[in-house]
Protein backbone atom coordinates (compact mmCIF):
# COMPACT_ATOMS: atom_id res chain seq x y z
CA UNK A 1 0.00 0.00 0.00
CA UNK A 2 1.02 3.59 -0.64
CA UNK A 3 2.25 5.60 2.70
CA UNK A 4 0.39 9.30 2.54
CA UNK A 5 1.83 12.48 4.21
CA UNK A 6 0.29 15.67 3.40
CA UNK A 7 1.15 18.91 4.45
CA UNK A 8 -0.76 22.19 4.77
CA UNK A 9 2.20 23.88 2.82
CA UNK A 10 2.14 25.47 -0.10
CA UNK A 11 3.89 23.47 -7.25
CA UNK A 12 7.08 23.25 -10.82
CA UNK A 13 7.57 19.44 -12.54
CA UNK A 14 10.52 18.18 -13.65
CA UNK A 15 12.26 14.81 -15.28
CA UNK A 16 15.56 13.82 -14.81
CA UNK A 17 17.54 10.97 -15.75
CA UNK A 18 19.24 8.83 -13.84
CA UNK A 19 22.92 6.61 -14.45
CA UNK A 20 23.86 4.68 -17.21
CA UNK A 21 23.84 0.98 -16.87
CA UNK A 22 25.63 -1.44 -19.31
CA UNK A 23 23.71 -4.00 -20.85
CA UNK A 24 25.77 -7.14 -20.20
CA UNK A 25 27.64 -5.99 -17.75
CA UNK A 26 27.25 -6.79 -14.32
CA UNK A 27 30.39 -4.77 -12.62
CA UNK A 28 29.80 -1.53 -11.07
CA UNK A 29 32.22 1.24 -11.16
CA UNK A 30 33.29 2.78 -8.05
CA UNK A 31 32.19 6.25 -8.21
CA UNK A 32 34.75 9.32 -7.30
CA UNK A 33 33.21 11.63 -4.79
CA UNK A 34 30.83 14.19 -5.41
CA UNK A 35 32.23 18.22 -6.01
CA UNK A 36 30.85 19.82 -3.17
CA UNK A 37 28.85 22.58 -3.92
CA UNK A 38 29.44 25.72 -2.97
CA UNK A 39 28.13 27.58 -0.21
CA UNK A 40 24.93 30.48 -1.44
CA UNK A 41 22.51 32.50 -0.07
CA UNK A 42 19.81 30.48 -1.67
CA UNK A 43 16.92 32.78 -3.14
CA UNK A 44 14.01 29.92 -3.18
CA UNK A 45 13.93 27.03 -1.04
CA UNK A 46 11.34 23.69 -0.88
CA UNK A 47 8.49 23.35 1.26
CA UNK A 48 6.88 19.63 1.38
CA UNK A 49 3.14 19.67 0.07
CA UNK A 50 3.14 15.94 0.05
CA UNK A 51 4.62 13.01 -0.06
CA UNK A 52 3.59 9.26 -1.42
CA UNK A 53 5.69 5.77 -1.21
CA UNK A 54 5.20 4.21 -4.54
CA UNK A 55 6.93 1.43 -4.18
CA UNK A 56 10.64 0.73 -5.05
CA UNK A 57 11.97 2.10 -8.20
CA UNK A 58 15.41 0.13 -9.34
CA UNK A 59 17.15 3.35 -11.23
CA UNK A 60 18.54 0.90 -13.75
CA UNK A 61 15.11 0.02 -15.11
CA UNK A 62 14.06 3.47 -14.98
CA UNK A 63 15.50 5.05 -17.54
CA UNK A 64 12.16 5.18 -19.73
CA UNK A 65 9.75 6.55 -16.44
CA UNK A 66 8.10 9.69 -16.74
CA UNK A 67 5.85 11.65 -14.46
CA UNK A 68 2.73 12.45 -16.77
CA UNK A 69 0.77 15.86 -15.50
CA UNK A 70 -2.88 15.96 -17.41
CA UNK A 71 -3.98 19.99 -16.77
CA UNK A 72 -7.05 19.40 -19.11
CA UNK A 73 -8.79 18.94 -15.66
CA UNK A 74 -9.30 20.62 -12.62
CA UNK A 75 -7.38 19.74 -10.05
CA UNK A 76 -5.08 18.31 -12.15
CA UNK A 77 -3.76 14.96 -12.21
CA UNK A 78 -0.64 13.14 -12.02
CA UNK A 79 0.06 9.99 -13.33
CA UNK A 80 3.67 8.23 -12.20
CA UNK A 81 5.33 4.37 -12.18
CA UNK A 82 7.49 2.66 -10.09
CA UNK A 83 9.42 -0.15 -11.62
CA UNK A 84 7.94 -2.82 -8.30
CA UNK A 85 4.69 -2.41 -10.95
CA UNK A 86 2.67 0.19 -9.29
CA UNK A 87 0.39 2.86 -11.29
CA UNK A 88 -0.62 5.55 -9.76
CA UNK A 89 -3.13 8.44 -10.78
CA UNK A 90 -2.84 11.27 -8.19
CA UNK A 91 -4.48 14.68 -7.58
CA UNK A 92 -1.60 16.97 -7.86
CA UNK A 93 -3.55 19.53 -5.28
CA UNK A 94 -2.75 18.49 -1.95
CA UNK A 95 -5.52 16.61 -0.01
CA UNK A 96 -6.41 15.83 3.56
CA UNK A 97 -6.34 11.95 2.81
CA UNK A 98 -5.12 9.42 0.96
CA UNK A 99 -8.40 8.16 -0.55
CA UNK A 100 -8.34 11.69 -1.66
CA UNK A 101 -5.19 12.35 -2.80
CA UNK A 102 -5.01 9.05 -4.92
CA UNK A 103 -7.75 8.72 -7.50
CA UNK A 104 -6.65 4.92 -8.66
CA UNK A 105 -3.98 2.43 -8.15
CA UNK A 106 -2.68 -0.81 -10.46
CA UNK A 107 -0.56 -3.50 -9.24
CA UNK A 108 1.09 -5.14 -12.33
CA UNK A 109 3.30 -8.43 -12.24
CA UNK A 110 5.57 -6.95 -14.66
CA UNK A 111 8.85 -4.28 -14.04
CA UNK A 112 6.90 -0.63 -15.64
CA UNK A 113 10.04 0.18 -17.56
CA UNK A 114 8.74 2.97 -19.87
CA UNK A 115 6.45 5.82 -19.42
CA UNK A 116 3.50 6.74 -18.64
CA UNK A 117 2.59 8.65 -21.77
CA UNK A 118 -0.68 10.44 -21.71
CA UNK A 119 -2.57 10.03 -25.25
CA UNK A 120 -6.25 11.63 -25.15
CA UNK A 121 -8.00 9.76 -22.80
CA UNK A 122 -5.58 7.02 -22.82
CA UNK A 123 -1.97 6.43 -20.54
CA UNK A 124 0.62 4.66 -22.20
CA UNK A 125 3.24 2.33 -20.59
CA UNK A 126 5.61 -0.37 -21.60
CA UNK A 127 6.93 -3.58 -19.47
CA UNK A 128 10.01 -5.86 -19.14
CA UNK A 129 8.04 -8.05 -20.43
CA UNK A 130 7.12 -6.56 -24.34
CA UNK A 131 4.26 -5.38 -23.75
CA UNK A 132 2.84 -2.42 -24.32
CA UNK A 133 -0.73 -1.54 -22.12
CA UNK A 134 -3.22 1.52 -22.86
CA UNK A 135 -5.44 1.98 -19.89
CA UNK A 136 -8.35 4.81 -19.15
CA UNK A 137 -6.89 7.59 -17.58
CA UNK A 138 -9.66 8.47 -15.89
CA UNK A 139 -10.46 5.24 -14.38
CA UNK A 140 -7.47 2.72 -15.05
CA UNK A 141 -9.24 -0.01 -17.16
CA UNK A 142 -7.16 -1.41 -19.73
CA UNK A 143 -8.27 -0.47 -23.15
CA UNK A 144 -5.75 -3.02 -24.61
CA UNK A 145 -2.48 -4.76 -24.69
CA UNK A 146 0.23 -4.79 -27.41
CA UNK A 147 2.34 -7.97 -27.27
CA UNK A 148 5.75 -6.75 -28.69
CA UNK A 149 9.47 -8.91 -29.63
CA UNK A 150 11.52 -7.67 -25.75
CA UNK A 151 11.43 -5.12 -23.35
CA UNK A 152 10.29 -1.99 -23.89
CA UNK A 153 12.23 0.69 -23.00
CA UNK A 154 11.72 3.83 -24.42
CA UNK A 155 8.28 5.49 -24.18
CA UNK A 156 5.82 5.89 -26.80
CA UNK A 157 5.44 8.85 -29.42
CA UNK A 158 2.36 9.37 -30.74
CA UNK A 159 1.89 11.24 -34.08
CA UNK A 160 0.09 11.10 -37.59
CA UNK A 161 -2.17 8.88 -35.49
CA UNK A 162 0.31 5.99 -34.77
CA UNK A 163 2.52 4.58 -31.84
CA UNK A 164 6.00 4.75 -32.41
CA UNK A 165 7.73 2.20 -30.05
CA UNK A 166 11.35 0.79 -29.77
CA UNK A 167 12.17 -2.67 -27.83
CA UNK A 168 15.79 -3.46 -26.50
CA UNK A 169 16.16 -6.21 -29.56
CA UNK A 170 16.89 -3.38 -31.85
CA UNK A 171 12.92 -3.33 -32.77
CA UNK A 172 10.58 0.26 -33.58
CA UNK A 173 6.95 -0.63 -34.00
CA UNK A 174 4.15 1.49 -35.40
CA UNK A 175 0.82 0.55 -33.55
CA UNK A 176 -2.62 1.87 -34.92
CA UNK A 177 -2.86 4.47 -31.52
CA UNK A 178 -6.48 3.30 -31.07
CA UNK A 179 -6.47 -0.67 -30.69
CA UNK A 180 -2.42 -1.46 -30.51
CA UNK A 181 -2.49 -2.89 -33.66
CA UNK A 182 0.58 -3.25 -35.21
CA UNK A 183 1.28 -1.27 -38.60
CA UNK A 184 4.69 -1.96 -39.39
CA UNK A 185 7.57 -3.12 -38.29
CA UNK A 186 11.52 -2.59 -38.68
CA UNK A 187 14.80 -4.08 -37.62
CA UNK A 188 18.23 -2.60 -36.37
CA UNK A 189 21.51 -4.93 -35.72
CA UNK A 190 22.43 -4.13 -32.30
CA UNK A 191 26.17 -3.91 -31.13
CA UNK A 192 27.74 -6.30 -28.61
CA UNK A 193 27.49 -3.87 -25.64
CA UNK A 194 25.28 -0.67 -25.09
CA UNK A 195 24.12 1.47 -22.69
CA UNK A 196 20.68 0.06 -21.22
CA UNK A 197 17.59 1.95 -22.16
CA UNK A 198 16.91 3.45 -25.94
CA UNK A 199 15.80 6.69 -26.95
CA UNK A 200 11.93 7.51 -28.04
CA UNK A 201 11.92 8.03 -31.73
CA UNK A 202 11.41 11.82 -32.51
CA UNK A 203 8.56 12.27 -35.25
CA UNK A 204 8.13 15.30 -37.66
CA UNK A 205 5.88 16.30 -41.06
CA UNK A 206 5.69 12.30 -41.71
CA UNK A 207 9.05 11.18 -40.73
CA UNK A 208 10.58 9.40 -38.07
CA UNK A 209 14.26 9.90 -36.80
CA UNK A 210 15.37 7.70 -34.95
CA UNK A 211 18.95 7.06 -33.05
CA UNK A 212 20.37 3.23 -32.58
CA UNK A 213 22.64 1.89 -30.36
CA UNK A 214 25.22 1.25 -33.41
CA UNK A 215 25.59 4.98 -33.49
CA UNK A 216 23.80 5.34 -37.13
CA UNK A 217 20.63 8.01 -37.51
CA UNK A 218 18.03 6.90 -39.46
CA UNK A 219 15.13 8.95 -41.12
CA UNK A 220 11.74 6.56 -42.44
CA UNK A 221 8.67 7.13 -43.88
CA UNK A 222 5.98 7.19 -40.65
CA UNK A 223 3.61 5.66 -43.26
CA UNK A 224 5.60 3.29 -44.07
CA UNK A 225 8.81 2.43 -42.02
CA UNK A 226 10.59 2.89 -45.53
CA UNK A 227 14.07 4.54 -44.96
CA UNK A 228 14.93 7.82 -46.70
CA UNK A 229 18.24 8.30 -45.67
CA UNK A 230 20.82 6.75 -42.87
CA UNK A 231 23.91 8.79 -41.77
CA UNK A 232 26.84 7.02 -39.01
CA UNK A 233 27.20 9.44 -36.84
CA UNK A 234 29.28 7.05 -34.46
CA UNK A 235 32.52 5.29 -35.00
CA UNK A 236 33.33 2.54 -32.92
CA UNK A 237 37.60 2.50 -31.92
CA UNK A 238 39.45 0.82 -29.51
CA UNK A 239 40.55 -2.97 -29.09
CA UNK A 240 38.19 -3.86 -26.79
CA UNK A 241 33.78 -4.13 -26.35
CA UNK A 242 33.77 -1.51 -24.01
CA UNK A 243 36.46 1.07 -25.94
CA UNK A 244 34.59 0.21 -29.35
CA UNK A 245 31.01 1.10 -27.67
CA UNK A 246 29.16 4.09 -28.94
CA UNK A 247 25.61 4.52 -28.08
CA UNK A 248 22.66 7.17 -28.87
CA UNK A 249 20.88 6.86 -25.72
CA UNK A 250 19.16 10.32 -26.22
CA UNK A 251 16.20 12.02 -27.68
CA UNK A 252 16.77 13.06 -31.38
CA UNK A 253 16.03 16.93 -31.07
CA UNK A 254 14.51 19.22 -34.07
CA UNK A 255 15.34 22.91 -33.97
CA UNK A 256 15.29 25.79 -36.47
CA UNK A 257 16.08 23.09 -39.36
CA UNK A 258 18.77 21.67 -37.29
CA UNK A 259 18.48 17.60 -35.58
CA UNK A 260 20.76 17.45 -33.19
CA UNK A 261 22.47 14.17 -32.47
CA UNK A 262 23.93 13.33 -29.04
CA UNK A 263 26.54 10.21 -28.67
CA UNK A 264 28.14 8.19 -26.24
CA UNK A 265 31.92 7.82 -26.60
CA UNK A 266 30.93 10.07 -29.79
CA UNK A 267 29.92 13.32 -30.85
CA UNK A 268 27.27 16.10 -30.87
CA UNK A 269 26.01 16.77 -34.35
CA UNK A 270 23.59 19.15 -35.75
CA UNK A 271 22.25 17.29 -39.40
CA UNK A 272 20.04 18.26 -42.02
CA UNK A 273 16.60 16.24 -41.53
CA UNK A 274 16.13 16.59 -45.55
CA UNK A 275 19.41 14.55 -46.51
CA UNK A 276 21.08 13.91 -43.43
CA UNK A 277 24.56 15.37 -44.34
CA UNK A 278 25.92 17.09 -40.90
CA UNK A 279 26.09 21.09 -40.29
CA UNK A 280 28.72 20.46 -37.63
CA UNK A 281 30.48 18.34 -35.64
CA UNK A 282 32.03 18.52 -31.80
CA UNK A 283 33.73 15.70 -30.38
CA UNK A 284 31.99 15.94 -26.95
CA UNK A 285 30.41 12.98 -25.23
CA UNK A 286 27.08 11.99 -22.94
CA UNK A 287 23.94 10.02 -22.49
CA UNK A 288 21.93 12.41 -21.25
CA UNK A 289 18.82 14.37 -23.39
CA UNK A 290 20.13 17.54 -23.90
CA UNK A 291 17.36 20.62 -24.47
CA UNK A 292 17.84 23.13 -27.26
CA UNK A 293 16.30 26.95 -27.88
CA UNK A 294 16.93 29.67 -30.51
CA UNK A 295 20.43 30.08 -29.25
CA UNK A 296 22.40 27.15 -28.26
CA UNK A 297 22.16 23.22 -27.39
CA UNK A 298 22.83 22.57 -23.66
CA UNK A 299 24.19 19.03 -23.20
CA UNK A 300 25.50 16.90 -19.88
CA UNK A 301 28.70 15.02 -20.68
CA UNK A 302 29.58 11.86 -19.78
CA UNK A 303 31.92 13.72 -16.92
CA UNK A 304 29.18 16.08 -15.41
CA UNK A 305 30.01 19.35 -16.85
CA UNK A 306 27.11 21.28 -18.29
CA UNK A 307 28.03 22.88 -21.86
CA UNK A 308 26.43 25.50 -24.35
CA UNK A 309 26.98 25.22 -27.89
CA UNK A 310 25.92 27.73 -30.37
CA UNK A 311 22.83 26.24 -32.47
CA UNK A 312 23.83 27.52 -36.07
CA UNK A 313 27.94 27.19 -35.49
CA UNK A 314 28.73 24.44 -33.02
CA UNK A 315 31.03 27.18 -30.52
CA UNK A 316 31.10 26.61 -27.56
CA UNK A 317 29.42 29.18 -25.74
CA UNK A 318 30.39 28.23 -22.14
CA UNK A 319 30.74 25.26 -19.70
CA UNK A 320 29.79 24.67 -16.11
CA UNK A 321 32.28 22.62 -13.82
CA UNK A 322 31.14 23.16 -10.70
CA UNK A 323 29.05 19.63 -10.91
CA UNK A 324 31.50 17.08 -11.51
CA UNK A 325 30.96 13.73 -10.16
CA UNK A 326 27.30 14.86 -8.73
CA UNK A 327 25.65 12.51 -11.45
CA UNK A 328 24.14 14.66 -13.25
CA UNK A 329 20.24 13.90 -14.95
CA UNK A 330 18.84 15.45 -17.74
CA UNK A 331 18.76 19.24 -18.20
CA UNK A 332 15.31 20.96 -18.23
CA UNK A 333 13.90 24.62 -18.89
CA UNK A 334 12.36 25.66 -15.48
CA UNK A 335 10.80 29.47 -15.10
CA UNK A 336 11.57 31.46 -12.03
CA UNK A 337 10.38 35.07 -10.59
CA UNK A 338 9.72 35.14 -14.16
CA UNK A 339 13.38 34.14 -15.73
CA UNK A 340 14.32 31.41 -17.44
CA UNK A 341 16.28 29.14 -15.90
CA UNK A 342 18.57 26.06 -16.57
CA UNK A 343 17.72 23.42 -13.85
CA UNK A 344 19.79 19.83 -13.62
CA UNK A 345 19.10 17.13 -10.62
CA UNK A 346 21.68 15.18 -9.52
CA UNK A 347 22.30 11.80 -7.93
CA UNK A 348 22.81 13.43 -4.30
CA UNK A 349 19.46 14.79 -3.64
CA UNK A 350 19.99 18.01 -5.25
CA UNK A 351 18.22 20.00 -7.95
CA UNK A 352 21.37 22.93 -9.78
CA UNK A 353 19.92 26.25 -11.23
CA UNK A 354 22.08 27.59 -14.18
CA UNK A 355 21.81 30.61 -15.97
CA UNK A 356 21.60 29.68 -19.50
CA UNK A 357 23.97 33.00 -20.82
CA UNK A 358 26.93 32.22 -19.96
CA UNK A 359 26.29 29.05 -16.87
CA UNK A 360 26.69 30.62 -13.68
CA UNK A 361 25.27 28.57 -11.01
CA UNK A 362 22.28 30.66 -9.34
CA UNK A 363 21.44 28.38 -6.91
CA UNK A 364 20.31 24.72 -5.76
CA UNK A 365 17.41 23.06 -4.11
CA UNK A 366 17.74 19.86 -1.71
CA UNK A 367 15.12 17.31 -1.81
CA UNK A 368 14.55 16.29 1.94
CA UNK A 369 15.22 12.35 1.46
CA UNK A 370 18.59 13.10 0.42
CA UNK A 371 18.62 10.38 -1.96
CA UNK A 372 19.39 9.99 -5.57
CA UNK A 373 16.49 11.47 -7.98
CA UNK A 374 15.03 9.14 -10.20
CA UNK A 375 13.19 11.89 -12.01
CA UNK A 376 12.38 15.08 -11.99
CA UNK A 377 9.83 17.55 -13.82
CA UNK A 378 9.39 21.52 -13.89
CA UNK A 379 6.03 22.82 -14.77
CA UNK A 380 5.65 26.61 -15.54
CA UNK A 381 2.29 27.09 -13.59
CA UNK A 382 2.22 29.92 -10.78
CA UNK A 383 3.07 30.04 -7.96
CA UNK A 384 5.89 27.17 -9.08
CA UNK A 385 5.73 23.68 -7.84
CA UNK A 386 8.43 19.96 -7.73
CA UNK A 387 7.57 16.93 -8.19
CA UNK A 388 10.42 14.73 -7.22
CA UNK A 389 10.56 10.40 -7.40
CA UNK A 390 13.92 8.95 -5.82
CA UNK A 391 15.02 6.07 -5.31
CA UNK A 392 13.64 4.84 -1.94
CA UNK A 393 9.74 5.21 -3.80
CA UNK A 394 8.71 7.90 -2.79
CA UNK A 395 7.25 10.65 -5.20
CA UNK A 396 7.28 14.14 -3.24
CA UNK A 397 5.17 17.98 -4.09
CA UNK A 398 7.17 20.69 -3.13
CA UNK A 399 6.18 24.37 -2.94
CA UNK A 400 9.17 26.36 -4.07
CA UNK A 401 8.87 29.60 -2.04
CA UNK A 402 11.17 32.67 -1.83
CA UNK A 403 13.41 32.27 1.52
CA UNK A 404 12.96 34.87 4.79
CA UNK A 405 16.08 36.85 3.42
CA UNK A 406 14.71 36.84 -0.29
CA UNK A 407 11.13 38.36 1.09
CA UNK A 408 13.47 40.37 3.19
CA UNK A 409 15.21 41.89 0.08
CA UNK A 410 12.06 42.54 -1.67
CA UNK A 411 10.63 44.44 1.08
CA UNK A 412 13.43 46.54 1.71
CA UNK A 413 13.71 46.91 -2.26
CA UNK A 414 9.72 47.77 -2.37
CA UNK A 415 10.28 50.38 0.20
CA UNK A 416 13.16 52.14 -1.45
CA UNK A 417 11.24 52.61 -4.66
CA UNK A 418 8.46 54.15 -2.56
Amino acid sequence: MSHFKSLKTGILVAVLGISGFLVGCSNTPTLPPPTPLPKMSQTDELQRQWQLLMGQTSDSDAVGLNIAIDDTVQPAHLYSAATAGWLTAIKAAPQDRWTDQVIWQKKLNEVITAGPVIQGESLLFGTNKGSLYALDKQTGALRWQAFLSSEVMAPPVMAEGKLFTRTVDGKLYALDAKTGQQIWVIEHEMPNLSLRGAAPVTVANGVVFVGWETGVVEALSAASGQQLWQQRVLTPHGRTDLERMVDLQTQLKLQNGRLLVFGYHGKLVALNPQSGLPYWVKSVSGYRNPVVDDVAVYVVTDQDQVQAYDLQTGALRWQQTQLDHRRLGNPHWGQLHGRKELWVGDGYGRIERLDPLDGTLLGYFTHEQGTAIVKLKPAGVQPPHLYVQDEEGYLTRYAIQPTDLEQFRQRFKDTKTQ
